[in-house]
């Protein structure tokens, strides 16, 4: 399987010359506006490869194993500065698994009564689910009830992290947040170039 490592480089700014207004060169150097100087604060983000996740899996919206650098701002939380894990929750919503029942968490399958045992009513289902969640690298997860918090890697690729559930059969027994198929809330975010 393809594996790939995006790492940040120091950011650096330019110092770029522009004029105040629109230039009219007829006008002569009087008509003419003022240079004005800026900054744009920016860092170069570029892949390893041969590092870092494992690319492969058909249901990894991330599969492809090319290689490139970005151009862009690492945003940290402004008000600590430190990283911040992605994060996602899952609530056992009807305990009833007659059929499998399939959790997606990044490059991991966990299926119901294979790697998490189902019984003794949604909270003991969610506690043994986030035991397995637990034996996973990189995750790790905590039960309260029928509530599982789940966390993962901090950093942009933190909110791209596949997070989902399918079932075999037509009872959903699982209600997920965020529900557009990744963990969310991960930081430092790729940003735009900041203009000074």
């Amino acid at each position: 399987m393809p594996r790939k490592l995006t790492t940040a480089q120091a950011p650096f700014k330019l110092r770029v010359a522009n004029l105040a207004f629109g230039s009219d060169p007829s006008r002569g150097p009087i008509g003419n506006p003022v240079k004005v100087r800026s900054t744009f604060k920016t860092q170069f983000l570029p892949q390893i490869p041969g590092r870092g996740e494992s690319f492969g899996d058909a249901t990894q919206a991330d599969a492809t194993p090319g290689l490139r650098t970005l151009q862009w701002t690492l945003l940290e939380n402004p008000t600590t500065g430190t990283p911040v894990l992605a994060t996602g929750t899952l609530t056992v919503a009807d305990n009833n698994f007659s059929e499998p029942a399939y959790i997606y968490l990044g490059n991991y399958t966990l299926m119901s009564g294979s790697q998490f045992a189902v019984g003794g009513g949604a909270a003991a289902t969610a506690t043994n689910i986030a035991a397995a969640i637990n034996a996973c690298p990189g995750f790790s997860a905590l039960a309260a009830g029928t509530l599982v918090t789940i966390t993962g890697p901090a950093g942009p690729a933190g909110n791209t992290i596949l997070f989902a559930a399918t079932y075999e059969g037509t009872i959903q027994n699982f209600t997920l947040v965020p529900t557009d198929g990744s963990l969310t809330g991960a930081e430092p975010i790729l940003g735009p170039v900041e203009i000074g």
